[in-house]
């Protein structure tokens, strides 16, 4: 069942700040198994991918060295079990096209972050993962990250604004890694922080999709226009959520539904 998008749906996810972490739970849906067992499954699930996120951030800033320290606007890329994370600078960082392509010849995904700033990382390239730095891209290469399990943004205290744009963030055409990979984006403390989905976002098998921001007011928090689909997994959004430009025919989908 498609599940179209209309305005009063969302008058109901305005939230005040202090009410944020607990829409978190009450937004979950899980649409292939029942009930509220189901949900709290997904909760977990997804709680799990974030709080990794987290660990991989101040785990990532703790190991760079002080000439290496990060500055506005710069990404520093990590691993944390299966999850590409890409961990955001204090100072605030602005990614004005987040999308992904994948080489099914070459088993490689390219993850596109652009930014003002620098990408950068401290993973061998035995990882699998490659940084482009003139072309702000992260290559990673599944036939070595075999268990690849998804993407995650971790955001700081400054202000942080994701865009999702060009073709898009879609992990369903990709064919090796694992069976569910989610994409999880999570701006951190910042009041001012801003997440807009201006290109479709597609995970692969149960893999979920969390967006969670605490910015509030004018062209804060979550933008939806364009698609959200997890095919067999669960849908969160914590923050203030906003319709932007979406048109009759933007969906969210979760679950088969």
């Amino acid at each position: 069942m498609r599940l179209p998008i209309v305005h009063p749906l969302f008058a109901r996810f305005r939230v005040v700040q202090s009410s944020v972490r607990a829409l978190f739970c009450r937004l979950t849906r899980r649409f292939r198994g029942s009930g509220v067992r189901g949900g709290r499954a997904v909760a977990r699930a997804i709680e799990g991918v974030r709080a990794a996120a987290r660990r991989s951030r101040l785990d990532g800033f703790a190991a760079l060295e002080p000439r290496a320290m990060l500055a506005a606007n710069d990404v520093f890329v990590q691993l944390e079990g299966g999850q590409v994370v890409l961990a955001l600078d204090p100072a605030g960082t602005a990614i004005t096209d987040l999308s992904t392509s994948y080489s099914v010849a070459n088993g490689v995904l390219t993850i596109r972050a652009a930014t003002a700033g620098t990408i950068s990382t401290i993973l061998p390239p035995t990882s699998g993962i490659t940084v482009d730095r003139a072309a702000d891209t992260i290559a990673v290469n599944l036939n070595r990250l075999s268990g690849f399990t998804g993407i995650s943004v971790a955001g700081n205290t400054g202000r942080d604004r994701i865009r999702v744009g060009r073709g898009g963030v879609d992990l369903s055409v990709v064919t090796k890694g694992a069976a569910a990979q989610g994409f999880v984006v999570d701006t951190g403390a910042g009041a001012a922080d801003d997440i807009t989905v201006l290109r479709r976002i597609v995970t692969k098998g149960a893999g979920p999709v969390s967006l969670t921001t605490l910015g509030t007011g004018i062209l804060r928090g979550i933008q939806l226009e364009a698609n959200v689909t997890s095919p067999s997994g669960g849908l969160m959004f914590a923050g203030a959520v906003e319709l932007g430009n979406l048109q009759a025919h933007t969906s969210l989908r979760a679950g088969g539904d």
